[in-house]
């Protein structure tokens, strides 16, 4: 799969910086942040869950859930 994000990024990826420092080191600042998946018709993903129980997250290249 590809998975493809525009808009603000994520302040928390910056521990301990300032925002000052955050927006330097190339933290992008926008009012929206919308993700985009992309893949094909037989596309499966599954995730793993704390206590290791396999959860079907993306099936046939649709979102399960």
């Amino acid at each position: 799969s590809c998975h493809l994000a525009l808009g603000s990024g994520f302040k928390e990826i910056y521990n301990g910086d300032s925002e000052k420092d955050k927006y330097e080191k190339g933290l992008n600042h926008s009012n929206v942040h919308v993700d985009f998946m992309i893949g094909t018709s037989d596309l499966q993903i599954d995730g793993i869950t704390k206590d290791e129980n396999k959860i079907s997250i993306f099936k046939d290249g649709n979102f399960v859930f």
